[in-house]
């Protein structure tokens, strides 16, 4: 008789849930608008934003920000020449904490004296090339001769720029394939041309 009646309690709660499920009101699909509000502030914004209260600083690296497990904190640290650490929202273009720093290190001055370009200009280059792809963050740094670069990543891209002259080198990985070259074919050569083999002349007979 009890497990007659648990049975029943189970078929009615079920019954209940389902009814009232389907009452509920659908949930409108995510919008174009909405979506763009998930991207946040362009970065090319931001670095405004915070050069505007530091203009005497130098960028040296912008960083996207990451939690426990390497969850995105929704937030951007921009570095300065100095030291300098300025943390900003990504989504409201805020500035949530200024940390100053000091003075240069040596190697950011040797690094800096070997550019021509600054970080911002290598960012937006990269930005406008590869539209489809999100900003995560961006550097200078010496590469593996020693030359000054600007390594700036993409959400799956990874591009270097020439701080020299603001041009994109190209993408890690990506290689230059030669292209071919068109091949004029070798004309057959008759037995009287010169060059030919001995084995085709055919020797006089003096007595013939």
């Amino acid at each position: 008789m009890t497990k007659r009646l648990l049975g029943t309690l189970i078929i009615v709660t079920f019954l209940i849930s389902g009814f009232v499920f389907a009452q509920l009101p659908e949930q409108p699909p995510v919008t174009s608008e909405e979506q763009g509000e998930l991207v946040g502030v362009p970065i090319d914004q931001l670095i405004q934003t915070v050069k505007a209260t530091i203009p005497e600083g130098t960028l040296i690296s912008i960083t996207s920000d990451k939690g426990l497990f390497g969850k995105d904190k929704g937030t951007y640290t921009f570095k300065f020449d100095d030291g300098t650490e300025v943390q900003v929202d990504k989504q409201t273009g805020e500035i949530l904490s200024t940390e100053e720093g000091q003075t240069p290190s040596e190697e950011t001055l040797n690094l800096l004296s070997m550019v021509n370009i600054p970080l911002e200009e290598a960012v937006k280059t990269v930005v406008s090339a590869y539209p489809e792809n999100m900003f995560q963050s961006a550097k200078i740094e010496f590469d593996e001769t020693g030359n000054p670069v600007y390594t700036v990543e993409l959400s799956d891209l990874t591009v270097k720029v020439d701080p020299s002259n603001g041009e994109i080198i190209s993408p890690e990985g990506e290689m230059q394939i030669p292209q071919p070259t068109e091949s004029i074919p070798n004309e057959p050569r008759t037995p009287t041309e010169e060059g030919t083999p001995e084995e085709f002349q055919t020797p006089l007979n003096e007595n013939f």
